[in-house]
């Protein structure tokens, strides 16, 4: 199955090409806790990583709402326009048998700048990131929080125009470490995205994107590699709320990080020029076990 998710991203992404290439599209201006070890009861992990679930038989598992609207735009901001994050509040919840899960981060806060010739550069920081983690009603649990990092980003258009025709772009992330109290990763990552959108009948338009990043072990010191595949689909519902689904292929080369399937879906909407929010569900699948989650969030935009 992971092979066929990425197979199938990998011909889209061909196909697109191809299709760009004869219909010359001119460009557009234009956005730990220490590791578990007890028989039947789950840690959580103690390396660089960010914190996930170990579970008794060692598997490491991020549970499904850590891959949610994964499907990076391949649209840049027009030359000279400036967009400021004021901030965001997301929030969600995930429960994996008797593994409960519960996180908060506020921040998001930055800004991007588009340049010439379809580039935009920008920058994040994640104020606070927390996280509560049980393992089962005898098990305890562990709850760590602080500043969540950030990431600097570089974003172009390799061809396309937004909602009309098919698009795609490269997208260069650098992760900035958090705080060694928070729940996120206390080493540098980077990452490399190739994402494209199709515009589609019915309001509807279709995004997918391949990832290849290099982020730091949740049970070592080391560095290992992740394959990210995803498809998703947009739908205009109003002039201000558009629905989603989303399926997200994750392949990590940590040693006991199964591959693992995501499936989420919600409702995004804007409220004036400044405020956005969404709310969803999500599920997902790895080493036979699957779990259940939602989340949501609010943003404020300059």
């Amino acid at each position: 199955m992971r092979y066929t998710v990425r197979c199938a991203v990998t011909a889209m992404l061909v196909l697109v090409a191809e299709v760009a290439r004869g219909a010359g599209e001119p460009p557009a201006s234009g956005p730990g806790a220490g590791r578990g070890g007890g028989r039947g009861a789950a840690g959580t992990s103690n390396g660089k990583g960010r914190v996930v679930i170990v579970l008794p038989d060692g598997t490491l598992r991020e549970l499904c709402t850590s891959f949610t609207q994964v499907t990076e735009s391949p649209f840049t901001l027009g030359e000279g326009k400036l967009e400021v994050s004021a901030g965001e509040v997301s929030a969600s919840a995930a429960r994996l048998d008797t593994i409960r899960s519960r996180s908060l981060d506020v921040g998001d806060v930055g800004f991007a700048r588009g340049y010439a010739n379809r580039w935009t550069l920008g920058a994040t920081l994640d104020v606070w990131s927390g996280l509560g983690l049980t393992s089962g009603p005898a098990t305890g649990g562990t709850n760590p929080g602080g500043f969540g990092g950030g990431s600097l980003v570089a974003r172009h258009t390799l061809f396309g125009v937004d909602s009309a025709g098919v698009a795609m772009g490269l997208v260069a992330t650098l992760t900035l470490p958090g705080s060694p109290t928070s729940p996120q990763a206390t080493d540098f990552g980077a990452a490399l995205a190739l994402p494209f959108a199709a515009s589609l009948p019915f309001d509807c338009s279709l995004g997918a994107m391949a990832e290849v990043a290099r982020l730091a072990d949740v049970a070592g010191s080391g560095h290992h590699v992740r394959y990210v595949d995803s498809l998703k689909l947009d739908r205009s519902l109003a002039r201000s709320l558009s629905a989603w689904v989303e399926m997200v292929s994750i392949a990590d080369q940590e040693p006991g990080y199964p591959w693992t399937l995501t499936m989420n879906a919600g409702l995004s909407a804007d409220l004036g020029r400044h405020v956005g929010l969404s709310l969803g569900v999500a599920a997902g699948r790895a080493h036979e076990s699957t779990d259940q989650g939602v989340f949501g969030g609010v943003g404020f935009h300059l």
